[in-house]
């Protein structure tokens, strides 16, 4: 059967022109959209004939789906037309959808797609503070900076909070900036603070369309505020121990961690134990048994903080008994002289002494009994003590002191003889010089023989309390400097300096201690040398740590407060009172390779110095000391010199 070619072409038209009735074309949106965002699209509807439907949109998210526009069009054979399509993205229109969308569009049984692209709510949030560490009372400068996902910078609004503390801020955000300070109180406690900021974005009904979390820390510094001293007792038994405790407080009120420099007196205000220990770890010092009784007194130094705490060593009357050989040693070992009645036990036989002693006095005892092996026995009517056993001879049981023998042994007899025989030589001796010629000639000039006024012959040391300075040099690394040849003439060549200047140095283990008093500097200003002295040893030892690998760590104090000063003839000995000298030590620990003033000094300088005061402490850091004396000399050169050039 044969078919016509025309009747074939008429019939595949009548099948491929439906299918090709209407064509879709579409605009690609961008690949990220904020919430709150406008989506526009341009869709694009042409035929080769004549075609009526109606268009529409749909929005899919995941496997959510909304459909957003839907409107009839009607082409002509060969038409063309463009249509335009937006849809505000907001919660009020989408509600709920996010994620990876993409546009649907139907017309005519034509569908057509756009690429996905991101629907989100989020902001990224970058938030930064002035600093690491601060201390409290402190401004807390907080910035940063909030961006939607699309790029586009926030305008809207940044929570500000400080976790743990209960602080909040509310502050604007322009152009994706934001910042605010924040004051830290000052009961703030040591440790870490978080800064927590959520950035958003409202929409016109004032809903929250857009958000997003930033944090970041920072650190508040202890400082202590009160210190204070805990004693296990205000009353001890010589023989037993004083348990103390040093304790430190910081601003809440806790417990705070550092170093305590610890001094304890006894009632004579003598220094009996010095020490440097960590607050809140307790302490232990034995109260001999012949520890002076009275009033002690425990001093407990850290930073500015001084706490003195006073217990009482109570009267304790004791003596010990040892047994050598035959005889018995009583020694007082109480802090009060020793008069007890003692009963003294050879086997099955008593003795009672009246033992009296001094405090320190030791006092022996012979013991004596018939050939025989005895157990010895003290009791002072409180104790007893067993010494143990002793080999004695005699003829009866006694007891007797040390100095009397008995007349019946065979050492009384040796020592009688000797002196016997000793006095027989001396007699001996001094009859035969008695009899010969005295020979001698008289002074040929009796009046130029002088004596001297016993006044002049007896010099009585000049003692006094003087305002003085005192400059602290500790040498942090001296156990590792000390065979480096080149860094201890250093040194020395600093204290040289002090020498020089009219100072007076000492040398105390690891610190170099330079007085600047009135007795050796006359009419000087003290505090104005001490501080010259000290400028000088910080040049020479820095120029060294310029110079040499092995670098010098070292600490510099300049001080004021009291010495006790002993003049005799020629020599002048310095001497601590109260807490000069141990504060000048203490200060010089926190000077890293620089020179820490305290406060008198600072007062007396003022005008003279540059000092910045260190945070937390009640010390200064010197930066620059203005000391015009220097320059007089270079000053009338130079003046001299232009007068010079006029003529």
């Amino acid at each position: 059967m044969r078919f016509d070619k025309k009747g074939l072409l008429v019939l595949l038209m009548l099948f491929v022109i439906p299918m090709v009735a209407a064509e879709i074309s579409i605009s690609q949106p961008s690949s990220l959209y904020n919430k709150g965002d406008e989506l526009y699209l341009n869709v694009g509807l042409s035929s080769n004939n004549i075609v009526s439907d109606y268009l529409s949109a749909k929005l899919i998210c995941g496997g959510a789906e909304m459909e957003f526009y839907k409107s009839p069009y009607s082409l002509q054979s060969g038409e063309q037309k463009n249509v335009g399509l937006n849809i505000t993205l907001d919660s009020a229109v989408i509600g709920t959808m996010s994620g990876d969308c993409l546009v649907r569009v139907n017309y005519n049984a034509e569908q057509q797609e756009s690429q996905k692209f991101t629907l989100s709510d989020g902001i990224t949030v970058n938030v930064e503070v002035n600093g690491s560490v601060f201390s409290p009372g402190e401004s807390v400068y907080i910035s940063g900076t909030a961006v939607k996902i699309n790029d586009v910078a926030l305008e809207g609004y940044a929570s500000i909070s400080l976790d743990p503390l209960n602080i909040t801020s509310l502050v604007p955000v322009h152009e994706g900036v934001f910042n605010t300070t924040l004051i830290m109180p000052l009961s703030a406690g040591r440790g870490s603070y978080i800064v927590n900021v959520n950035a958003y974005e409202k929409d016109g009904n004032s809903k929250i369309i857009n958000s997003g979390d930033g944090s970041t820390f920072f650190r508040l510094r202890q400082i202590i505020k009160s210190s204070d001293l805990a004693i296990s007792n205000i009353s001890i038994i010589p023989g037993e121990d004083i348990v103390y405790t040093p304790l430190l407080y910081d601003q809440t009120g806790s417990d705070a961690s550092g170093s305590v420099g610890i001094t304890l007196y006894d009632p004579k205000g003598i220094v009996i134990e010095k020490k440097l220990v960590r607050s809140g770890e307790a302490q232990s010092f034995n109260v001999a048994t012949n520890a002076t009784p009275g009033n002690w007194r425990i001093e407990a130094l850290s930073e500015n903080f001084l706490v003195s705490k006073s217990f009482s060593v109570e009267e304790h009357e004791e003596a010990l008994f040892v047994l050598v050989n035959n005889t018995i040693t009583a020694v007082n070992i109480g802090n009060v002289p020793y008069h007890e009645l003692v009963e003294l036990s050879i086997g099955d036989t008593k003795e009672v002494k009246d033992v009296s002693l001094a405090i320190g006095e030791s006092r022996k005892f012979s013991l004596y009994a018939p050939n025989g092996e005895y157990a010895i026995n003290v009791h002072d009517g409180q104790k007893t003590a067993s010494l143990g056993l002793a080999s004695l001879t005699g003829r009866a049981i006694s007891v007797k002191d040390f100095a009397t023998v008995d007349p019946a042994s065979a050492y009384f007899w040796m020592w009688f003889v000797a002196i016997i025989i000793v006095a027989m030589i001396v007699v001996y001796i001094y009859r035969t010089r008695s009899r010969r010629n005295y020979v001698g000639t008289t002074p040929s000039n009796i009046e130029n023989i002088k004596t001297r006024p016993l006044s002049q012959s007896i010099v009585v040391p000049k003692t006094e309390k003087q305002e003085s300075a005192i400059v602290c040099l500790k040498l942090k690394n001296l156990n590792n400097t000390s065979s480096n040849s080149n860094a201890l003439s250093t040194v020395d060549q600093a204290l040289m300096k002090a020498r020089e200047s009219g100072a007076k140095v000492y040398v105390d283990g690891v610190y170099r201690l330079m007085v600047f008093s009135p007795v050796l500097l006359k009419d000087s200003d003290i505090v104005l040398q001490a501080l010259t002295a000290a400028s000088d040893v910080e040049s020479i030892l820095a120029d060294y740590n310029k110079h040499y690998g092995q670098k010098i760590e070292f600490g510099i104090s300049v001080h004021k407060g009291d010495l006790i000063v002993e003049t005799s003839q020629a020599n002048i000995k310095f001497s601590s009172w109260g807490n000069t000298i141990p504060a000048a030590k203490n200060f010089s620990e926190y000077a890293n390779n620089g020179i820490f003033i305290t406060e008198p000094v600072r007062n007396k300088a003022l005008g003279k110095i540059k000092a910045e005061q260190i945070e937390g402490k009640n010390l200064w850091r010197l930066t620059k000391l203005i000391n015009r004396d220097r320059h007089k000399e270079f000053l009338s050169r130079f003046v001299n010199r232009q007068r010079d050039s006029k003529f």
